[in-house]
């Protein structure tokens, strides 16, 4: 019932085609391009899809990637197309960044400075590190097509903003809002912390793998749920060694 409701809401007028080739036919490269394209079109986002979304993917987010199976469909692409959801994550960064630059009391080039490193090195580079990396494994190790590009070079993008949204609202956000709890010198304070990051790290992980599960070619998924074991004995090895990831990170 939730998800059909969704994908009534969900209704995302067709995007404008750049180029003459059927998305189907088009490749990564040129699907790369048709999308940066798309950036200046700002008048021609939907911006309401991205917060129905968001608001999905911390309690649903399976029904996120049921809406990739339909642009399959649709589109011949499992990615999105429309770069909105990039843009409002990346203006969720500046705003946080300024907001951790106001509380640290930094001056003005140091705000400048941390707003560019969260946007800039936290959410672009690695997000095209990751992507790539996780791209590179799903069609050469999990890939079970003779065809070697099942899984789009977006379509890993996609799935990495996605997961990192919620790592953003662990992390980044409920940290900011607790930060005068978290930071305070007691081991309750520090367990939360530490709590708190497993928690963003797992649910990166576990949106990754709703996300690859919707591919059918695709073999084993379940090997992105790997990483969330040891980050709960991180976490607790962290808790009794009493280091604190929010002190440290």
């Amino acid at each position: 019932m939730e998800t059909t409701s969704m994908n009534k809401s969900s209704s995302v007028p067709p995007s404008t085609n750049f180029g003459n080739q059927p998305t189907s036919s088009m490749s990564n490269v040129q699907k790369i391009k048709q999308y940066l394209k798309r950036f200046i079109h700002l008048k021609q986002m939907d911006w309401q899809q991205p917060i129905i979304n968001m608001i999905y993917l911390m309690y649903k987010p399976s029904a996120v990637f049921k809406e990739s199976k339909r642009r399959m469909l649709i589109k011949q692409q499992y990615a999105r197309d429309d770069p909105a959801f990039v843009l409002l994550l990346a203006w969720y960064f500046l705003i946080i960044g300024y907001a951790y630059a106001i509380s640290f009391q930094s001056g003005i080039l140091h705000h400048l400075k941390f707003m560019l490193i969260l946007v800039i090195v936290h959410y672009i580079g690695l997000g095209l590190l990751i992507s790539t990396l996780a791209w590179t494994w799903t069609n050469y190790w999990m890939n079970t097509q003779s065809s070697r590009h099942v899984v789009e070079w977006l379509y890993a993008f996609d799935v990495h903003i996605n997961s990192f949204f919620t790592f953003f609202i662990y992390v980044y956000l409920i940290q900011y809002l607790l930060l005068p709890i978290l930071l305070r010198d007691n081991l309750l304070s520090l367990a939360a912390g530490n709590l708190l990051y497993a928690i963003g790290f797992s649910s990166y992980f576990y949106v990754s793998f709703r996300g690859y599960l919707e591919i059918d070619s695709l073999s084993k998924p379940k090997v992105f749920l790997y990483p969330i074991i040891p980050i709960c004995l991180i976490s607790i090895v962290a808790t009794i060694l009493r280091f604190s990831l929010v002190q440290f990170v």
